[in-house]
């Protein structure tokens, strides 16, 4: 049982000083323990109860020595931090220790390739915005044309309609037209045969047969009077249609020249908008180059300034702006030494 319980409390430890255990498996592994513990403790075995005793005592200083130690790493990460701040407040008050002139000179070095490349980075963000701009004035003058013109459209659209619903009812108006001159054709054909067979109709009564003579003479003086109608409305269709047709197609033929136009604006719009954010691409690939050229630099610059800041920690030179940096200097060394006293 005590096998299980180290071999746990192995678990716990690891997780504690690596930091990356799950802390659902962590308050499992405990609630664990505590359960075997309290088993254990019932047995009224002291050499069991000291040995568990002694485990727990063992895990314990692991997780405080594992926290005082992370504590440590962070005190003395601020410490290299405090030291290149102090190397480069050295430099820029042009404090130069003896026998540095190989570090002043790799600053110097390093600062003038980091203004460099700031200065492209500049110049790239001033590219950018100007590019930006360009294209915005670009896009609402470009916009504005295509407005202007679906403006013109909408007019030419609305008559061109117009114009093919009236030459679509002037067909359908002729081919009724011409159905009905067929019809009445053949009505009058009828009256006439009716008219004949009336006349050779010699059983028929008399004042019948001429009520009857009448009726159809009536009909087929009306269907001619039609037939003469239809027949001369008919024979101006082809006229309307004509010019109906050259109308329409005019019309169609501006709404066609419109709708090109637009499309050749639209067409012009997507690809300045291609090329706009082809050379914007391009120009931000080429500020992150300089940007991590230039993070390159401050990592050198830093070691360089640390390198210094070392040396002015050493020699302590009298100065305004780096007592401050001394004072936080030895407050983080003293803070670290009484970690280090708590270690087990």
């Amino acid at each position: 049982m005590i096998n299980i319980i180290q071999i746990l409390f192995s678990n716990v430890i690891a997780e504690a000083e690596g930091g990356k255990g799950s802390p659902i498996s962590f308050t499992l592994i405990l609630i664990l323990i505590i359960a075997i513990l309290v088993t254990v403790l019932l047995i009224r075995d002291k050499k069991i109860r000291e040995k568990v005793k002694g485990v727990f005592q063992l895990i314990g200083k692991k997780i405080k020595n594992s926290r005082i130690n992370s504590k440590i790493e962070k005190e003395e990460k601020g410490l290299v931090e405090l030291i290149v701040n102090l190397g480069s407040n050295g430099y820029e008050n042009s404090l130069f220790p003896d026998n540095t002139e190989e570090i002043i000179d790799k600053i110097k070095k390093e600062k003038a390739i980091v203004g460099k490349f700031e200065s492209a980075i500049d110049n790239t963000e001033a590219k950018i915005e100007k590019l930006k701009s360009e294209h915005e004035i670009f896009t609402s003058l470009k916009r504005s044309e295509v407005e202007m013109e679906y403006k013109v459209k909408e007019p030419a659209a609305i008559k061109h309609k117009e114009g093919s619903r009236i030459l679509s009812d002037l067909k359908k108006e002729s081919d009724e037209n011409e159905k009905k001159i067929i019809k009445i054709g053949k009505g009058i054909d009828k009256a006439e045969a009716e008219l004949e067979r009336l006349s050779k109709d010699g059983l028929l009564d008399p004042e019948e047969r001429e009520g009857r003579k009448e009726r159809e003479e009536k009909s087929l003086i009306e269907l001619k009077q039609e037939l003469s109608d239809r027949t001369i409305k008919e024979a101006s269709m082809p006229g309307k249609l004509s010019i109906i047709e050259k109308e329409e197609n005019g019309l169609r033929s501006e709404l066609d020249v419109i709708e090109k136009k637009i499309e050749i604006q639209e067409t012009e719009l997507k690809e300045a908008e291609k090329e706009h954010e082809n050379k914007i691409a391009e120009l931000v690939k080429e500020k992150g180059h300089f940007a991590a050229e230039k993070a390159k630099s401050n990592i050198i610059l830093k070691a360089v300034y640390e390198d210094l800041g070392k040396i002015f920690d050493k020699e302590r030179p009298d100065n305004k702006d780096l007592s401050v940096i001394y004072i936080d200097i030895d407050r983080a060394r003293e803070r670290i030494k009484n970690l280090r006293s708590q270690l087990q």
